[in-house]
């Protein structure tokens, strides 16, 4: 019988020789304490799910959690697939709840008495380790029976680095082709085209083909095939400054399955920078975590970034000019440049009022800026599939995005231009 597996996160939260454990008022009797954590609820990332948990069980704010790596539990019946994270800033102390109490723990006390059973296998290798990843096998009183390194990728690390591959060519067709003065042409949308656009959409169908012959392509400039599992692709976004020589443009590739964005790269081979997330595994620049800000609106170091043409679907000027009393809004000139910029938390906020086709400009998006403890939705709040049009797309840090939505909900009427 196949064993059920659940997704879940741990939490530890660490400061100087101390660390936040929970005990069960149930368990009273026994000497056993618990790490904060809990199941990541659907439509819920591992960084979210992370938060909420540990302020659900110990009534501490954690801020920036970063993630550690991930852990199997496997126990005779059943399988927990654990995202570890560390994190050392916080506001509140612990508190009691009605099944749990939590508290501050001495770590050298809670690892000579080995009171948590697999998550003190865990704290050990984050004291003595960057990153972990581990496979640890239990009975059913969370004796461990064997520990294992877990070395071999996973099945969307492979994807992931499929991504990065298709991805660092992109780059070097963008570069080849840049500075030329013969490479676009002007679609029947009065949109530009590039030389690069196309060659890039070729180069990805040609590699899917290769290597994924069951999954499809739904790029910006050529679609190939049907499957659950698609790679959407902007080739460049941006296109306009790039045609005209000037470096704000990047390439972005997704990999939505079952309307889900799970694997998202950008790259910008103008600075070098490779923006990476796995659904449920944190997003990354160049390999080191990143995290948005934890900026307000109104605060004088938030910067913000707008799409707008005449052609939108949607006119998003009027809620722009309000939102423009609280925060510096400018145009980048690439959409999915600024929402790596939200992702890494240099802008709070972008706004793109695309429909048809523009799955293609925030699939990636989704992904990345979620991992690193972002959201985005459609202009009105709501969850929307990336393997089709979308209703447009607020991408933000999280703690604007609910007065974002509310003044754009004010000056537009919610329509879906997808059914």
């Amino acid at each position: 019988m196949e064993k059920k597996v659940r997704k879940a996160v741990r939490t530890f939260l660490i400061e100087n020789d101390k660390i936040v454990a929970i005990k069960y008022k149930r368990e009273m009797d026994k000497e056993y304490y618990d790490i904060p954590g809990g199941k990541i609820e659907e439509n819920e990332t591992s960084i979210q799910a992370s938060i909420r948990e540990f302020k659900e069980e110990t009534g501490i704010e954690i801020i920036n959690p970063e993630y550690k790596g991930n852990v199997i539990i496997e126990y005779p019946n059943r399988i927990f697939d654990f995202d570890i994270y560390v994190v050392n800033k916080y506001k509140g102390e612990p508190k009691e709840f009605e099944e749990n109490y939590s508290m501050w723990v001495d770590i050298q006390k809670l690892i000579k008495e080995e009171k948590v059973f697999p998550s003190i296998e865990i704290l050990k290798h984050i004291l003595n380790s960057e990153e972990i990843s581990l496979k640890i096998y239990c009975d059913e009183n969370h004796k461990i029976i064997d520990i294992e390194e877990k070395t071999e990728m996973t099945e969307y690390e492979n994807y992931l680095q499929f991504a990065t591959e298709i991805a660092k060519e992109a780059g070097n067709i963008m570069k080849k082709y840049f500075a030329r003065k013969d490479i676009s042409s002007y679609k029947g949308d009065k949109t530009i085209v590039t030389l690069a656009d196309k060659e890039i959409n070729f180069y990805l169908i040609k590699r899917v083909k290769e290597k994924y012959p069951t999954h499809c392509v739904d790029g910006e400039e050529e679609q190939f095939g049907e499957s659950k599992y698609v790679w959407v692709c902007d080739p460049v976004d941006g296109t306009a400054m790039y045609a005209r020589s000037i470096p704000v443009a990047v390439f972005s590739l997704a990999l939505v399955i079952d309307g889900v964005s799970t694997i998202g790269v950008i790259y910008d081979p103008f600075t070098d920078n490779m923006y990476t997330a796995i659904k449920g595994s944190g997003a990354y620049q160049n390999g080191e975590k990143i995290t948005v800000n934890n900026y307000d609106l109104e605060d004088m170091k938030s910067v913000s970034h707008f799409d707008l043409w005449p052609e939108a679907d949607y006119d998003i000027s009027n809620a722009l000019q309000e939102l423009g009393r609280k925060t510096y809004f400018i145009g980048l000139g690439s959409i999915i440049r600024a929402c790596t910029c939200v992702a890494s938390g240099e802008f709070i906020l972008a706004i793109f009022p695309g429909t048809k086709h523009k799955n293609c400009d925030i699939a990636a998006t989704k992904v990345i800026v979620e991992e690193a403890g972002g959201k985005v939705t459609d202009l009105f709040g709501n969850e929307q599939r990336y393997d089709r049009s979308i209703n447009g797309a607020v991408i933000s840090n999280g703690k604007v995005h609910d007065e974002v939505i509310e003044t754009i909900r004010k000056h537009l009427e919610n329509k879906n231009y997808n059914k």
